[in-house]
Formats: C-alpha cells, sequence, structure tokens
C-alpha cells in the first residue's frame, strides 16, 4: 500500500472560511487561472447554481486548497467569505498527489506545461511507488497522467535522474516494477536499508524550504559519519 494512503482520513464535508485556505503554488499546476473560466462560475453562483465543493487537504492542522483554484477566486469576486469543501486530512506527500491528479480528470484542460508540472508533484508524492518500495514503470505513470510512454521516461531523466538511474535502460520494466536486481537473499537487511535510503532521498528533494533541507542533510550527513567513523568522506547535499 502507498505510504500516503495510510494517513489519509475519508472525504469529510465542511463550510471553510476562505482567509482559512492555503492557495500555495507548491500545489497549483496552473501557470495562470483562466479569466473566462472565473466569469463563468461567476455568473452561474449569480444566477443562483450550485458548484461542487472544492477539494481541501487538511496537513498538520493547515488547510491547503488542492482543487478548485477558479471556484474560490468566482467567489472572492463575489465577496463572499466561505466555500463548501471536501476537507481530507493527510500528509504533504498525500496533499502534493492529490493536486497533481485533480485536474487530469475534469476541468479545464490542461496545457503540457501544466501536465509536465502534474509529473513532478506525481513523483514528489511518491506516486510512482507501489508497495514494499517496487516502482509502477513508466507505462503505467503514462497511463494515469495520460502521456505516453517515452514523455514520461523523458521527463523522468531531466527531472529525477536520480530515480531515473533505478529505473535503468529497460522501459518495459518485468519483475518488481523496474527495479534493478540484486543478490540481497543473504542479506535482506541491506535491501531494506537500500529501500530507506532511496525514500530518504525522494523526501529530501520533495522539501522546498533550504533550512529544511540542510537541516535534513546534516542529520544524514551526522548519522553516515558515526557509521563509518574514521572512513568518512564529506559529500555533496544533492541527494
Amino acid at each position: 500500500m502507498d505510504r500516503t494512503m495510510k494517513t489519509e482520513s475519508q472525504p469529510k464535508r465542511a463550510t471553510i472560511s476562505l482567509t482559512h485556505l492555503t492557495l500555495s503554488d507548491d500545489f497549483q499546476v496552473r501557470r495562470k487561472l483562466d479569466q473566462p473560466t472565473i466569469s463563468r462560475y461567476e455568473n452561474a453562483l449569480k444566477s443562483g447554481a450550485s458548484l461542487p465543493p472544492v477539494t481541501v487537504a487538511k496537513v498538520d492542522g493547515v488547510f491547503i486548497l488542492v482543487d478548485g483554484y477558479h471556484r474560490v477566486a468566482a467567489r472572492e469576486r463575489l465577496g463572499e467569505t466561505v466555500i463548501e469543501a471536501e476537507v481530507i486530512e493527510t500528509t504533504r506527500e498525500g496533499a502534493l498527489g492529490m493536486a497533481a491528479m485533480a485536474n487530469l480528470s475534469h476541468g479545464l484542460p490542461l496545457k503540457n506545461s501544466e501536465i509536465r508540472e502534474v509529473f513532478r508533484m506525481y513523483i514528489k508524492a511518491r506516486k510512482h511507488i507501489m508497495g514494499r518500495g517496487k516502482l509502477k514503470s513508466y507505462r503505467v505513470i503514462g497511463q494515469e497522467l495520460g502521456k505516453p510512454k517515452s514523455t514520461i521516461l523523458n521527463w523522468m531523466r531531466k527531472d529525477f535522474p536520480r530515480i531515473a538511474q533505478r529505473y535503468g535502460g529497460n522501459e518495459e520494466f518485468t519483475g518488481d516494477g523496474g527495479l534493478q536486481e540484486m543478490d540481497t537473499r543473504s542479506s535482506p537487511a541491506l535491501k531494506a536499508g537500500l529501500e530507506k535510503i532511496a525514500e530518504f532521498r525522494e523526501a529530501y528533494r520533495s522539501i522546498t524550504c533550504p533550512e529544511a533541507k540542510r537541516e535534513l542533510a546534516k542529520a544524514f550527513t551526522d548519522t553516515a559519519r558515526d557509521l563509518l567513523g574514521d572512513g568518512w568522506h564529506e559529500v555533496s547535499e544533492d541527494f
């Protein structure tokens, strides 16, 4: 089971103040809002029509808007102060995954550059990882994002080269979701350790705060130094 799914609550309908919503570029794939769409929603509300609730991720007590930016903008134009929302309590990774997938199945069609941003959110949310660290194939990821396998392969190599290295050169991926085979039968702890390191690397790449990245990198290097003792050599923080 995906790690992000373990901590997600069932959606709960709630009325939320617009001032309590966090609207962040980290969770918005569109380059800019479409003004005709906002006007269409505004006119619908003026005529008494109802719009679907927006989707909100509750992360550590913060209400993050992950779907419904145009609906929020329309209500703000009308001077409204609250909005109906489906609230899901989850992790930051879960919220990124929700934001990545929100506009693929409905709403204003995304531009190719925006789908590229969906892909980046998708990877940062670890949605390319199945149970027990297995990787989805490029073909499966492409089917979920609506792009050909070759496009996903190229994006992965350019945007996440270290993850692309885990896939190797086999583009079809059989067996363990594209993971390179290694003989860990004599040391299952080795395999578990390598998987945890890979998880750490991806978590590090998903952090946007420079101070937080440095703190996490320092904790990692301090741990490695303790383990290796005098054999340790300082390395770059670019995980």
